[in-house]
């Protein structure tokens, strides 16, 4: 009879999956290493964005207002 402590047959298949969940916790972290400077600069850029379409609609108001184009806007205070 075989002694069960000594095989090696259990050993490759903690040794399959410790290395798979090696390379799959590797490839994570590269991806959020990678990609996380993408998405904190694609942040700014859609701020940026939305700060510069403010002024423009700012501009095209101010610019009514000033050539008497504008219609009279009561503002709304709560």
């Amino acid at each position: 009879m075989k002694n069960v402590w000594r095989s090696d047959l259990a050993v490759s298949s903690v040794i399959g999956i410790s290395i798979i969940l090696a390379i799959s916790l590797l490839s994570i972290g590269l991806m959020l290493l990678y990609t996380s400077p993408v998405i904190s600069e694609t942040q700014e850029m859609a701020k940026s964005q939305k700060i510069e379409q403010a002024f423009t609609v700012l501009d095209s108001r101010t610019s009514k207002a000033s050539l008497g184009e504008s219609p009279f806007r009561q503002p709304h205070f709560p």
